[in-house]
């Protein structure tokens, strides 16, 4: 488990490091801004089909080889952009770090689901979770002390030999489980989407919830400092006030994984929904700093906290765990798709409506996921 853990520090790490470095490339002369949007794109989009080809990859090759298979193609993502001096390779680059990104992202979810027994999970995908942003959190400020003091190139060479060595250690301390090898033999077909699944009324329920959670979540931080700034905030202040969002993040996952084992899942979720909802009407109404301050505590602990909690209903929804690759591979493939065109939603709404539409609409969705939740809980 801990070699797990590990490996999601590291993947979460790299995933916002190069990310990163976009800017500084840029500032070098080597790209445009107009670059920018294009390579960030290209990278989400490549962690959709990350996410899609884990199923297949998983259950042909096993997981092991997933785990380790996206290490490598993060080392050798980080030593092309090293030596990329080409508009073609800097996209290359985008293309295999964020296929990796996304064949690690599910692959590590179905695997801490195989290995926590039913009841543990939201727990186990929260401790998950938590992993991921101490793995943001220190890259953001190690990369970017590093981009100013040693340079792009340098910084890139450093990361590509440290994620293989990482891979190398990895191959050893993975090789013990066997819950990580492949689930099937050669000769079976293996599916890439398996629409019979969606008959199971809970793993159908757990979906919904899943993608409402993270519509009336995912984008929210883009349009925090916009809100704050209406409200006479300076943008330093407006800011700094936004990192409390991201300081809720690790307490929510933590909180709401051990109330889903008293409470149950769906009313784990419920609660945290309604924490979501009163604070962000509640951030439309307040000017008091100090109250601001812990409704954005809260926003952040209710935004992140059900994460976990919808991943875990996702995998005990399931009736056969044999399926759980595909079952979560898919549904992530869905995710990612409607967060995407979440985000331009969300800006068509600011442009109509305002920013505080924007809370509005992420409310309304965060109240209607106690639908699926409740129904969730009432099926057996």
């Amino acid at each position: 488990m801990k070699a797990i853990l590990f490996q999601k520090i590291i993947s979460k790490a790299w995933e916002i490091s190069i990310l990163l470095v976009l800017p500084m490339i840029v500032l070098q002369g080597h790209l445009t801004v107009w670059h920018v949007g294009i390579f960030s794109a290209l990278f989400a989009s490549m962690q959709v089909v990350g996410g899609a080809a884990s199923a297949l990859v998983a259950q042909r090759y096993g997981r092991y080889f997933s785990l380790i298979f996206s290490l490598v193609l993060n080392s050798l993502s980080w030593f092309l952009l090293a030596f990329s001096n080409s508009t073609l390779l800097f996209g290359v680059t985008y293309l295999l770090a964020g296929f990796a990104s996304g064949l690690e992202e599910a692959t590590g979810t179905v695997t801490m689901a195989k290995m926590t027994k039913r009841g543990d999970r939201a727990g186990a995908m929260a401790m998950n979770g938590v992993m991921g942003d101490i793995g943001r959190l220190l890259a953001s400020s190690v990369v970017v002390a590093g981009l100013a003091t040693i340079g792009v190139q340098q910084v890139a060479i450093i990361a590509g030999i440290f994620s293989m060595v990482v891979a190398v250690f990895q191959a050893q301390a993975l090789s013990s489980y066997d819950s990580l090898r492949a689930t099937i033999s050669k000769h079976i077909k293996i599916k890439f989407f398996d629409a019979s699944l969606f008959k199971n009324k809970k793993y159908s329920y757990a979906g919904v919830a899943q993608l409402l959670d993270s519509f009336s979540s995912a984008s929210l931080y883009l349009f925090l400092p916009l809100l704050l700034s209406e409200k006479g905030f300076s943008d330093l202040m407006a800011g700094q006030l936004s990192l409390l969002l991201f300081v809720g993040y690790a307490g929510g996952r933590v909180l709401l994984g051990k109330l889903s084992k008293k409470r149950g899942l769906g009313e784990a979720l419920i609660i945290g929904e309604i924490v979501m909802v009163l604070s962000l009407l509640g951030l439309l109404l307040v000017t008091d700093v100090w109250v601001i301050s812990v409704l954005l505590l809260l926003a952040g602990a209710a935004t992140r906290g059900t994460s976990p909690v919808v991943k875990a209903m996702v995998a005990e929804g399931m009736k056969d765990e044999d399926d759980l690759d595909i079952g979560i591979a898919q549904l992530q493939i869905v995710g990612r798709i409607l967060t995407s065109g979440n985000r331009p939603l969300l800006g068509y709404i600011a442009a109509f409506a305002g920013v505080p539409g924007v809370f509005i609409a992420s409310s309304v969705g965060a109240l209607l996921v106690a639908i699926p939740a409740r129904l969730y809980e009432k099926t057996t």
